[in-house]
């Protein structure tokens, strides 16, 4: 399927710009629908498509062009992917997200709130 753009001159007062966002969003509900159906769904772009040979090939009209190729399917089989080990890079970047997250929850554990001080005052008040 070939998603595309007119540029008619028929549709005064709609920018081009607006068309080019409402195509991308409506491409976005159609790769979330895909998805929610469990299909595959990719998109293809590039100079390819703005070929005289593919134009002539898709039957593109002289003022449509085309923004992107989108492949639909499921796949017959799937390559099984051995884990791969974390770069030292990753490693290095998680130790540093695990500290920063250790930090940040030590003042939580010693720091007592104002309002539960306030609490429990009122309930051992109440008590006694």
């Amino acid at each position: 399927m070939m998603a595309v753009v007119r540029h008619s001159n028929g549709e005064a007062g709609f920018p081009e710009m607006d068309k080019w966002v409402s195509l991308g969003a409506a491409l976005q509900n159609l790769m979330l629908g895909v998805a929610a159906l469990k299909v595959g769904a990719g998109l293809t772009s590039g100079e390819a498509l703005a070929s005289a040979r593919m134009t002539r090939l898709m039957g593109s009209a002289s003022d449509e062009q085309a923004a992107c190729i989108v492949s639909l399917g499921t796949a017959g089989s799937m390559k099984r992917r051995l884990p791969t080990r974390p770069t030292t890079f990753e490693q290095e970047l998680f130790k540093q997200s695990a500290g920063h997250l250790a930090d940040a929850e030590r003042p939580l554990q010693t720091k007592i709130a104002k309002a539960a001080t306030e609490s429990k005052r009122i309930v051992t008040d109440k008590i006694d």
